[in-house]
């Protein structure tokens, strides 16, 4: 009988995160080999652990967990990511962190049931999309607005492509800092977009398309 697969769960707030533990443990499916509440130390812990899943929160105290969920499947692509959401996403959100090697997005709405379904699923190697958003994922990936940036909010976004920090951008186009962080709001609002993170990814992925 093979041995059950390695959980390492980074949630914020000890008491839901011990709750979440104590529930799947009771299954049996799973050989939990570290927790953490924060992202950097998350980074530290994996490596050493063995880890083949990862549950981690979307927003924590240091990192989001986005950005620590990348940076994981950069140190193992083996590993399994469900990303956990406080409520439901938009679908090119979605897209966006399934783009990104997460294997699962589930929402801190849904039942502990649900939670285990996922996480039996892409400790499977499958993708686990709640029914209600799965759907449109189907549909062919649309173009995000690019055309509809002004050429200074594009201008601001090749920079950002480049992973330039908001000083630097001030710097070489000769704006203050307020006015780059004005500019990456609107860079965020008119391309649907909601972190810093998800923008950087959309602009990684898409470099070659916009010619970044």
């Amino acid at each position: 009988m093979s041995s059950p697969p390695r959980l390492f769960v980074t949630i914020a707030a000890p008491l839901y995160r011990e709750a979440l533990l104590q529930y799947l443990l009771q299954q049996d499916d799973w050989d939990l080999c570290g927790e953490c509440s924060q992202g950097l130390p998350t980074l530290d812990a994996l490596p050493g652990c063995q880890a083949s899943l990862l549950l981690i929160e979307e927003s924590l105290p240091d990192q989001d967990g986005l950005s620590i969920a990348e940076e994981a499947l950069l140190q193992d692509p083996r590993l399994s990511v469900l990303l956990l959401v406080d409520q439901y996403i938009p679908e090119r959100r979605l897209r966006l962190y399934l783009q990104a090697g997460i294997r699962s997005v589930i929402s801190k709405t849904q039942s502990l049931q649900a939670l285990q379904r996922a996480l039996l699923c892409i400790s499977q190697g499958q993708l686990y999309v709640d029914p209600a958003v799965c759907a449109p994922l189907r549909d062919a990936v649309q173009t995000l607005p690019w055309q509809s940036l002004s050429q200074r909010e594009q201008q601001v976004a090749r920079f950002l492509a480049q992973r330039l920090e908001a000083k630097q951008i001030a710097e070489r186009m000769g704006l203050s800092y307020k006015t780059v962080h004005s500019y990456k709001d609107r860079i965020l609002q008119k391309l649907g977009l909601e972190r810093p993170s998800e923008l950087l990814l959309i602009l990684q992925r898409q470099k070659q398309e916009w010619d970044l």
